[in-house]
């Protein structure tokens, strides 16, 4: 059995190898058969995103990943110049988050770094966040005006880690579960402990696919299907809450 009510994919990239790969018609028009109700995307570099939200302002929310290319995601942060092209963009791009961004341990303390929350706090912009637990926590006491997604759960985090920061941040942090579905349902089948940390943080976690290469995009049916299959094991409401109403409150409603 599949839960069948519309979602919303929080982990979307429409980055430049997927342009040629899968055009923006056919991106919206597999989220329409998928019922993929609305996204969350940001892309390498960011004409993938705005693209997609001229085609379909009410579906797509658009984010602001900060690199220009691939192989800027390891060292951004050490890059001026780029940190520069960053805080310029922040100013003037049509998002309304920051990310997905790649910060570890102490990084989000570096003095340029912490110029470039202070402008995404400014313009009230969330952060989407793949880091460590470390970071995540970092990026938190910078300010506490700030909301962070965390990216893929914390990717290998035990569900004991993401427990507890969730138990100690509350409001401020979201967590999507991209790349964590084999771990939420091994198989299909909810897993007890990490059913439990769903059932007691259902207002905090977010569904997400990652598009970031294209043989991902030929895997979202079945990544789509496996979040319908774990959340249909779920109590209705929670499954409702994680499916669309998290984001529906950390977004704002559907146009």
């Amino acid at each position: 059995m599949l839960f069948d009510e519309p979602i919303v994919d929080c982990h979307v990239h429409y980055s430049k190898d997927a342009w040629n790969f899968i055009s923006p018609r056919q991106v919206i028009d597999l989220f329409h058969r998928l019922g993929i109700e609305r996204a969350l995307v940001s892309s390498i570099p960011d004409k993938g995103t705005q693209d997609l939200y001229d085609l379909a302002p009410k579906m797509i929310i658009p984010e602001f990943m900060p690199y220009k290319v691939f192989d800027d995601v390891p060292s951004w942060f050490g890059d001026l110049s780029l940190v520069n092209y960053v805080e310029q963009s922040l100013r003037n791009v049509n998002c309304i988050g920051f990310g997905e961004f790649h910060l570890h341990g102490d990084e989000p303390k570096l003095p340029h770094i912490e110029n470039l929350l202070r402008i995404s706090r400014e313009r009230g912009l969330f952060l989407h966040a793949h880091s460590d637990p470390e970071a995540v926590v970092n990026l938190l006491e910078h300010d506490s005006g700030h909301k962070v997604i965390w990216a893929h759960a914390g990717l290998s985090s035990p569900p004991r880690v993401v427990r507890a920061l969730l138990d100690r941040y509350g409001d401020r942090l979201w967590a999507d579960l991209s790349y964590r579905y084999s771990d939420v349902a091994p198989g299909g089948r909810l897993d007890r402990v990490w059913g439990e940390l769903l059932t007691d943080h259902s207002e905090r976690f977010l569904l997400g696919s990652d598009t970031w290469i294209n043989s991902v995009w030929g895997q979202l049916e079945a990544l789509t299907n496996h979040s319908r299959r774990f959340l249909a094991q779920l109590p209705t409401e929670i499954a409702q809450n994680i499916a669309y109403r998290n984001a529906n409150n950390l977004f704002g409603p559907p146009a």
